[in-house]
């Protein structure tokens, strides 16, 4: 169940994300990533995430289910993804419902150059609270900073927050959100955890492509 909320949560926060048209300048051809065992790649963004054993990624099916390109040829894909405006790239989970999604959102490149990496984890966080407004949460702790990975600047934005639940009482949430630039695409990691943070595990295994 709490797999399912967090990726419902991470959807909701990458659509906050840049409110854009989708005008195009001539940009590098979008593929989508591979998984390969416990490894995720993308040539396009020039990152992989390593997340080692325990780790259970989304298969292509269910990937292509979730961006609906099931029954599409590669050829059908590949034109679907030039018009694609949000594109699930990854999702990963383990037995605890610990999540790791990639996600890239087109945008008009103008209209993205204008955005600072501030600008957008703002954006993110209203995003975020709306998401979950229905849950009853308290938020705990918030912080934001750009941070250097992938010799690249990124934007971090981490929020706790308390949920109730009738079962077990309370359930602490912790939600990391990496956001860079790619070309016309704003890319985004979901990290989300839960009883304790364990997103610094998950930054440590990104690496350059």
């Amino acid at each position: 169940m709490k797999r399912f909320l967090f990726l419902a949560l991470t959807l909701v926060l990458t659509l906050a994300l840049v409110s854009c048209g989708n005008k195009e300048e001539k940009q590098k051809e979008f593929t989508l990533g591979v998984v390969d065992g416990t490894t995720y790649t993308s040539d396009f963004a020039g990152i992989g995430i390593n997340l080692g054993l325990g780790w259970n990624f989304y298969t292509k099916d269910q990937i292509k289910q979730m961006n609906n390109f099931i029954g599409k040829s590669d050829e059908e894909i590949s034109t679907a993804l030039e018009s694609a405006s949000v594109v699930v790239d990854m999702l990963a989970y383990d037995v605890s419902s610990n999540n790791v999604s990639v996600i890239f959102e087109k945008s008009d490149t103008a209209d993205l150059k204008k955005l600072s990496l501030d600008d957008i984890m703002d954006n993110s966080y209203e995003g975020f609270l709306e998401s979950i407004s229905s849950a009853n949460p308290t938020v705990v702790e918030k912080n934001t900073e750009v941070i250097k990975l992938c010799d690249r600047d990124m934007g971090c934005l981490k929020v706790t927050v308390s949920i109730p639940n009738e079962q077990v009482g309370v359930v602490t949430m912790y939600t990391t959100l990496l956001v860079f630039k790619c070309e016309n695409y704003l890319v985004s990691i979901g990290i989300n955890t839960y009883g304790n943070d364990g997103s610094a595990d998950v930054i440590s295994n990104i690496f350059s492509k």
